[in-house]
């Protein structure tokens, strides 16, 4: 009995293969590049130091050095206080900030160049009363944004005629720990490379627009020797 109301049940019921349907909307990642991000190449942070620093963007350039030398997550990056880095009008050298995402204690030192440039950003009328490193310009915020950092980077990468889409924050996050991994014999290479591709990028036009300032071209010998001046660290 049990066997025929199987069957009776299978000519009642038959069982249907349904058509597979194509979704129609395309992925939101197509044409993107959605590995992982590239680091920055010593001949690439040269150059974009040097534009910061000659566009007078102090906040961008010590946010650009202290990026490189904390290998911080965007979200700890953007929330530095200022007691983070500064004790007595002096820079700590050997900084320890608790990490958003995992809660651990990090800790990370600080260049030469990079001591230099936070503590010219503290003593800037700027920085008067604000209790974040990176302060927005915004007065509803108190220190610039996760994305606002990530546009950030996209125009510095942008400024060296690099392409934006294989850039991010994370890659500033890797520029040092890949130089320090890099073979010792392609670090001299770099510094007439970094010469070379930062001039070549003034040479193109007589005005070059970094963000949303236009800064006039600086004379060949007077760009090499802003770059010699520079320390020699490579990171």
């Amino acid at each position: 009995m049990s066997g025929l109301r199987r069957w009776i049940g299978g000519l009642i019921i038959p069982r249907v293969q349904l058509p597979v349907v194509n979704p129609k909307r395309n992925a939101s990642n197509k044409g993107r590049i959605i590995s992982q991000k590239r680091p920055l190449l010593p001949k690439q942070v040269w150059p974009i130091r040097a534009l910061l620093e000659l566009a007078g963007y102090l906040r961008d350039l010590a946010l650009f050095n202290v990026a490189i030398d904390s290998k911080l997550r965007g979200c700890d990056l953007v929330k530095l206080a200022v007691v983070d880095l500064v004790k007595d009008d002096h820079i700590r050298e050997r900084v320890s900030v608790t990490q958003c995402k995992t809660k651990k204690p990090v800790q990370f030192e600080l260049t030469e160049n990079t001591r230099e440039t936070v503590i010219a950003l503290v003593r800037s009328p700027e920085l008067l009363c604000c209790r974040f490193m990176f302060s927005s310009r915004f007065h509803d915020r108190p220190h610039i944004s996760t994305r606002q950092y990530d546009r950030l980077v996209r125009d510095w990468v942008t400024s060296i005629g690099l392409e934006p889409t294989g850039y991010g924050t994370h890659s500033i996050r890797r520029t040092k720990a890949a130089e320090i991994y890099r073979p010792a014999w392609m670090h001299g290479t770099f510094i007439n490379a970094a010469c070379g591709m930062l001039t070549s990028i003034l040479r193109k036009t007589q005005k070059m627009r970094i963000g949303s300032f236009l800064m006039p071209k600086p004379k060949t010998q007077a760009l090499r020797r802003h770059m010699l001046a520079l320390p020699m660290y490579l990171i």
